[in-house]
């Protein structure tokens, strides 16, 4: 009984150190040009798309699959395997 009672204590502190939040750059006074965008995000970026690019050539796969398969030809960067060397437009 005490092992499960440590080992419930180890994985609830793990949880409570990992939401603790790292100080932003613009919180702790580093300068940026201009004003963050409505998300705050490399997305507010006009013309900037993150997260697929387009296969020149080769293939890959996903385990498991995406929720939002990507175009044919297109393939998504954070998550997927190449089958074999790839050329990637980027």
């Amino acid at each position: 009984m005490k092992f499960i009672i440590i080992i419930f204590l180890m994985a609830a502190s793990a949880t409570t150190f990992s939401q603790e939040k790292k100080p932003r750059a613009r919180d702790i006074g580093i300068p940026f040009d201009g004003a963050p965008g409505k998300y705050n995000a490399i997305t507010d970026v006009a013309g900037v798309e993150v997260g697929q690019t387009t296969l020149i050539e080769g293939t890959v796969g996903y385990d498991p699959d995406p929720v939002e398969p990507p175009a044919d030809g297109d393939a998504l960067i954070c998550c997927s395997k190449p089958r074999a060397d790839l050329v990637l437009d980027l």
